[in-house]
């Protein structure tokens, strides 16, 4: 649940069901244990397939070394990682639709990398209302500062969270 001040919107990053993803930063990682597992820093476990960890690496260890959250979409089941979302941290800002009208584009300053935010995704509302709730606190406050979840092949934003927690 986004609630640091007046952040209140509940963002399910895409899932039926939040309980399908884990947000957090890597406090553990056994790259080499068979299966590989991380922590993160909620106390959570989790387990990455042989045939995925080349391809997490270099995120996972970015995570635990620069101290930047990860979010992971996973099978509660199983307790797998089915794929691992990077963050950055900043106060998002709604740079208007993209031409087909079919998203909202997002910069993430100082960043100058442009994100959409898709409309047809089942989160979409969630993060609009969280990053104008965040625009609308008093400036400057730390309260602003939102961690961005997103693809980083398709440049879309999967979620947000509160930087200040």
């Amino acid at each position: 649940m986004l609630q640091e001040n007046n952040v209140m919107s509940r963002v399910t990053a895409g899932t039926a069901n939040h309980n399908d993803r884990a947000f957090g930063f890597v406090t553990e990682w056994l790259a080499d244990a068979k299966p590989a597992k991380i922590k993160l820093s909620d106390g959570s476990e989790w387990f990455i397939a042989d045939d995925k960890i080349n391809m997490y690496r270099m995120l996972i260890e970015y995570s635990r070394d620069y101290k930047e959250p990860i979010l992971l979409a996973v099978n509660n089941k199983f307790q797998t990682i089915g794929m691992i979302f990077s963050t950055m941290v900043g106060v998002p800002e709604l740079n208007g639709e993209t031409k087909n009208g079919k998203a909202i584009q997002v910069s993430v300053p100082p960043s100058t990398q442009m994100f959409r935010l898709r409309k047809d995704r089942p989160w979409f509302n969630a993060v609009k209302t969280a990053i104008i709730e965040a625009q609308n606190l008093p400036y400057p406050t730390e309260s602003q500062y939102l961690y961005v979840a997103f693809d980083s092949v398709e440049n879309e934003i999967v979620d947000v969270h509160p930087a200040s927690n």
